[in-house]
């Protein structure tokens, strides 16, 4: 026989408690609706109901609909996954409610056949699903307000990490002593404390952190506190960092610890205008110039600049060949960093032809770059200041030109105009049309056949035509009408 079970909970607040039940019903009774433990919450609740629902379908064909996208996720995603690493999240934390979901995935085994399905909550009732489902609603509201039996809704679990299949443990002379001294008990081979730590022998100290750390993939002070909950050793911690480094997938992942190291320094100049740092850096475009060329003395700190209207390796070997060389003489090397207008054919050909070395600082690291970089943040911060000081954004703001409030143009609705072709053919007419102007704005037209706006300088009013002729249609004459002519404007 084929069952079809229904399960909802509800959690609210009453008289400043939090009171929760949960309902098990089928189409036409009611199978258990009770209610449970104050601060029980919704998400606990839902997975309670779906228990109780596949505890009581023991032995039996079922269909169990639930509403609850959360319990509906957990049986059939995370649950699995959960219980493969010992009921622990991928950061090592324990998963919320892992107890119950313990007992469904125990609970899911005991029908002959089980589907749990989702069903969508609050629609309307035109449907059985639907209607026994609102039905599941409101009995569950009402268990939530019935005394909670606590004593059936507490269960004990043991929540032990999995760390797989061990070997017999083979404890040394020394571990023995210890045992002696903690007290501890032998059960089934292993020597257990009262509070249920199991002694684990030094040879297995490391696969059960491997297994435990594939698992998880939790860092070293999570794997410590996890293995000294359950396990009785000694020389965890400079192991467990050591089961984490060979770790591949977690020094994928895992950020490059800090080390402090002293800073290293630039190699000495011997003089002045002897080293050149070079840099590009960006400003907003002013009457076609967006860049500055920033060269730095190592040695004194001079800094030479000229404003660019591109950063191009062209840009850099003009300046460099006509305004350093004729000023400062030839360097004895030249610095930059990895930018193609520096490490491009044009410049390094005059470089070697010059016979100056040009060294690359390291790609992603400014720092290399220091003294330049820091003459680029001194330069922005005046220029700033002084655009302040002078109201140089106001003087710019004031002359720029008013907005349109007259045409530009002498287009006006029932005109007739050509559209400019985008692509030029050849032996092909430049202008398309004629068309009839729609809408006019200040700078644009709507012209019939057409989606968009076009602007005015894409148009060309021509003259309307005057000319009508007469054509006939396929069928110029009929038994009824007589003669029938089509008249057309050309």
């Amino acid at each position: 026989m084929h069952y079809e079970w229904y399960t909802d909970s509800s959690s609210t607040v009453i008289n400043g408690q939090r009171r929760a039940g949960y309902t098990v019903v089928t189409l036409h009774e009611t199978m258990e609706a009770k209610g449970l433990p104050a601060g029980t919450s919704a998400q606990l609740a839902e997975l309670v109901a779906l228990t109780r629902a596949l505890e009581l379908s023991k032995g039996k064909r079922v269909n169990i609909f639930t509403d609850s996208r959360y319990v509906f996720g957990v049986l059939h995603t995370h649950a699995g996954l959960w219980k493969q690493r010992g009921m622990l999240t991928a950061q090592g934390s324990p998963v919320k409610h892992g107890l119950q979901i313990l007992r469904l995935l125990e609970a899911v085994q005991l029908p002959s056949a089980v589907a749990v399905v989702h069903c969508k909550a609050h629609q309307r009732e035109d449907r059985d699903v639907a209607r026994v489902n609102a039905r599941a609603d409101r009995e569950a509201k009402q268990a939530a307000t019935l005394e909670p039996l606590e004593a059936e809704n507490a269960h004990m679990h043991a929540l032990i990490p999995s760390v797989g299949e061990l070997p017999a443990p083979q404890y040394s002379h020394k571990e023995r002593n210890l045992a002696d001294t903690l007290g501890l008990q032998e059960k089934e081979g292993w020597l257990h404390s009262t509070e249920g730590k199991i002694l684990l022998p030094k040879n297995l100290l490391r696969p059960v952190l491997q297994k435990l750390h594939q698992t998880t993939h939790a860092g070293r002070e999570a794997l410590t506190q996890l293995m000294n909950k359950y396990f009785l050793t000694s020389g965890l911690r400079p192991l467990a960092s050591k089961v984490q480094a060979e770790c591949l997938i977690c020094q994928k992942n895992n950020p490059r610890p800090e080390v402090s190291v002293p800073p290293a320094t630039l190699e000495p100049t011997p003089g002045p205008g002897l080293v050149w740092q070079i840099d590009f850096t960006e400003f907003p475009r002013t009457k076609g110039f967006r860049y500055l060329l920033v060269l730095v003395d190592r040695f004194s700190g001079w800094p030479e600049a000229f404003p660019c209207r591109n950063n191009t390796a062209k840009m850099v070997a003009l300046k460099f060949v006509k305004e350093i060389i004729p000023r400062f003489g030839l360097p004895q090397w030249m610095e930059s960093d990895n930018g193609t207008h520096f490490t491009s054919k044009v410049v390094q050909h005059i470089a070697d032809s010059l016979q100056i070395p040009w060294k690359l600082h390291t790609p992603w690291r400014p720092q290399a770059s220091g003294v330049v970089e820091r003459t680029n943040q001194t330069l922005k911060r005046h220029l700033s200041k002084s655009a302040v000081l002078c109201s140089l954004h106001r003087y710019t703001k004031e002359l720029q030109p008013l907005p349109l409030d007259v045409p530009v143009h002498s287009l006006k609705p029932g005109d007739s105009i050509l559209i400019r072709t985008w692509k030029d053919e050849p032996l092909q007419e430049k202008w398309k049309g004629p068309h009839t102007v729609l809408q006019v704005s200040h700078a644009a037209a709507k012209v019939e056949g057409h989606k968009n706006w076009i602007h005015h300088s894409h148009l060309k009013a021509v003259p309307a035509p005057e000319r009508w002729t007469v054509q006939p249609t396929e069928k110029t004459a009929s038994d009824n009408l007589g003669l029938k002519l089509l008249f057309r404007r050309q």
